[in-house]
């Protein structure tokens, strides 16, 4: 029974978990079914290939240790072939995507057998006829306890927001080195503990072979670190680029070609519909680059947005949600915790509303005009800014443009500052409603 137990619970630590990586980066539109159901899938595929793990060990004709490693790795192998199956069954995404989160799962993998059997090799376990005797079971349970939950917040966070905003044809450029290097490094694994490490009389080989293998591993997590990172600077700079020249045409009011340059930089971006907030195209393209943004910075955010095409151009838009936005994730990065923003989109009796809700430990008041936890004009704030600041200054400015109203408000007992904006899309038919 205990063979049973450990070997079952064993498996489950080293490929079930691993497994489970791979759901993180996903929202629920890149389910092709329900989220929820989904998990409870492949839950209980991983939970049956974990149970009948050790019956395929029993079933071996003799359990001597080569036979016991060949079958075991075997029916690993035949485990991850029909979990990757089912993963790129129900993740609705472009395939090269799906390849880089199951790599990213394969590396972890990999990294937590290696230390795992340099800490057997450190203690002098001696050598049974188990793939997971008692004490290499408790060394997987402890580097799962180490490892995983900062493997989580990888996926959850950066992997996420890369995957979000990265174009596929960009990430078969970058993304065909990493993987080869990764799979030959997990081939080689394999072999080794199948082939090699059978006819080991002790521990020896591992002292020798494995810090090399560890050494490569950190190396090529590294590698992937720098290229997530890489691609995300890269991703912001050219954003920034392209708001540079629009402003540069608003200043000229070059209003037509500025119309133009905005339509063809979005049509150049190739996200699926499944990955947008809106189907608004400014407003979705402002959305992904502050929350993503904010989410480096692990702001946890919030957004419902509502927004079709409206009669608000590219440019004020921009200024508009590009500046509340931004005041918003700089507000958050001063906190060490509690740092959140919510953000609510929607039209309302012919009026586009825009809600944006963000922690925050205090503003710079204007003392005549200011009142805790009252809905204010730009002039009751001071920039905390060096040099000041305009930000609100432009927003309410561009609204009015609209026949629209702005209102500020912090909340000194909540520690929340709150930016409501009301924009006209239809000026002129009140108008002539009022005549």
């Amino acid at each position: 029974m205990g063979f049973y137990i450990r070997h079952s619970l064993g498996f489950f630590l080293q490929i079930a978990a691993s497994g489970m990586l791979c759901f993180l980066p996903w929202d629920k539109e890149d389910y092709r079914f329900p989220k929820k159901r989904v998990l409870v899938g492949v839950g209980t595929l991983l939970f049956v290939l974990s149970v009948l793990f050790p019956c395929a060990l029993l079933f071996s004709e003799r359990q001597g240790i080569l036979n016991l490693y060949v079958i075991g790795n075997l029916y690993m192998l035949c485990a991850i072939v029909l979990f990757c199956i089912f993963f790129c069954w129900v993740i609705r995404e472009d395939a090269i995507k799906k390849m880089l989160v199951i790599n990213l799962a394969v590396v972890y993998a990999t990294v937590q057998f290696v230390v795992t059997n340099m800490a057997g090799s450190l203690i002098s376990i001696e050598l049974q006829h188990e793939i997971y005797p008692p004490r290499i079971f408790w060394l997987y349970l402890i580097t799962t306890a180490v490892m995983f939950p900062v493997m989580v917040r990888v996926m959850r966070r950066t992997v996420k927001s890369y995957l979000r905003e990265i174009e596929p044809k960009l990430m078969k450029k970058e993304f065909f080195c990493m993987l080869t290097l990764s799979l030959l490094c997990f081939g080689l694994m394999a072999f080794y503990d199948s082939v090699i490490s059978s006819y080991m009389e002790d521990w020896v080989l591992w002292k020798i072979l494995m810090p090399p293998f560890l050494f490569s591993l950190l190396v090529l997590v590294f590698f992937m670190g720098s290229l997530l990172q890489e691609a995300m600077r890269r991703m912001r700079h050219d954003l920034r680029h392209h708001l540079g020249i629009l402003y540069e045409m608003a200043k000229e009011k070059r209003t037509g070609e500025m119309e133009n340059y905005l339509a063809e930089v979005l049509n150049q971006t190739t996200q699926r519909e499944a990955e947008w907030f809106c189907e608004n195209m400014t407003v979705n393209g402002l959305l992904q680059y502050y929350i993503s943004m904010a989410g480096e910075d692990n702001v946890a955010c919030t957004v419902e947005a509502h927004c079709g095409e409206v009669t608000v151009s590219p440019v004020d838009m921009t200024v508009i949600l590009g500046n509340a936005l931004e005041n918003a994730v700089h507000a958050c990065e001063s906190l060490g915790t509690n740092k959140w923003i919510r953000v609510t989109i929607g039209t309302v009796s012919g009026s586009l509303a825009i809600l944006i809700e963000n922690s925050c430990e205090g503003v710079h008041p204007a003392h005549r005009e200011y009142r805790d936890n009252t809905f204010l004009p730009a002039k009751a704030f001071l920039s905390n800014r060096p040099g000041g600041g305009q930000g609100l200054v432009s927003i309410t400015l561009t609204a009015q443009k609209y026949g629209g109203d702005v209102g500020f408000r912090y909340c000194e007992k909540e520690k929340t500052f709150t930016t409501r904006i009301r924009l006209n899309l239809h000026p002129d038919a009140d108008i002539s409603a009022e005549a």
